[in-house]
């Protein structure tokens, strides 16, 4: 048995490794989903906000598992510093009751709600651990990411309203822009990776493929979101004239680059498009909820 203080630090130490706010882009999904099959029972959409929220933790703690031993040649020790500090057994309690409560609460959901979780949880699994470890493997590390972080969720939105193939369009749409900025994820570890022999898309095919692709994808996703949500709302041409203004500024943003040569600048130019992704979800929600 633990110790009251020891179930207290390995809680900490789960909100640490959880890293919220990574949750922030998959709901976002999850609420364009709830939005474009217009979802109609608010109590659905906030039960899933919590799901995803929660099992995007797990996960998130998970790879950080997965990846310990080639984190470290990236001065990441967060994982090894648990082990150190006698807290990483409480802190994989802490996990443990976490998910539970996830999987509790997909009972309150439509059955289709709980496999795209489930799809989810296996999509990680495959990225994480044997026998596929798609982490280390250049292109099905983008293939499964994507569609985990993107897709599922917003499928799993999708399923908490009436199913359109508006709704699959849009959803196709969105995976090809969050795979533009799974493509950029790794430029941070990109040093320690080579050292780990790690063999992310960055490393085997290099910076320029790497930035051409995502510029392009980038672009493909705007352009078709774009054109599913103008075809959906009442206000196309203000709907397009917006969408447009705010995603002509982010592909300036991502143009940075190919300017960019050293890692950290890199990193810096990934993290930026990341929150102004913000801006661009919150005004496709905003769009499809004048509906």
């Amino acid at each position: 048995m633990y110790r009251p203080q020891e179930v207290i630090a390995g809680a900490s130490s789960f909100l640490r490794l959880a890293r919220l706010s990574n949750a922030i882009l998959p709901c976002l999904a999850l609420i364009v989903g709830y939005e474009v099959s217009r979802g109609a029972r608010i109590h659905w959409l906030v039960i899933s906000l919590v799901v995803v929220t929660l099992l995007h933790s797990v996960v998130t703690v998970w790879n950080d598992i997965a990846d310990e031993q080639a984190d470290k040649h990236n001065g990441i020790t967060r994982i090894a510093t648990l082990r150190h500090q006698k807290l990483y057994r409480p802190m994989i309690m802490s996990l443990w009751i976490v998910a539970g409560i996830a999987l509790v609460l997909l009972c309150f959901l439509p059955l289709l709600a709980s496999v795209w979780m489930a799809a989810f949880l296996l999509a990680s699994w495959l990225y994480n651990d044997r026998p596929l470890q798609a982490s280390r493997r250049p292109m099905l590390s983008i293939v499964i990411l994507a569609p985990a972080y993107s897709f599922i969720p917003f499928m799993m939105g999708v399923s908490l309203g009436v199913f359109s193939w508006a709704a699959l369009a849009l959803a196709i749409f969105w995976t090809l822009g969050r795979g533009s900025l799974s493509l950029l994820k790794d430029y941070k570890d990109a040093v320690g990776d080579a050292k780990a022999y790690k063999k992310t898309f960055l490393l085997v095919y290099g910076h320029t493929t790497t930035a051409r692709l995502s510029f392009v994808l980038a672009a493909i996703g705007y352009v078709g979101c774009i054109a599913v949500v103008a075809s959906l709302v009442e206000y196309a041409v203000w709907a397009t004239i917006t969408l447009a203004a705010v995603t002509i500024w982010l592909l300036w943003h991502r143009a940075r680059v190919f300017k960019e040569s050293q890692y950290k600048g890199l990193d810096k130019v990934f993290h930026d498009c990341v929150d102004y992704e913000i801006i661009f979800n919150v005004a496709v929600i905003a769009w499809l909820h004048t509906r």
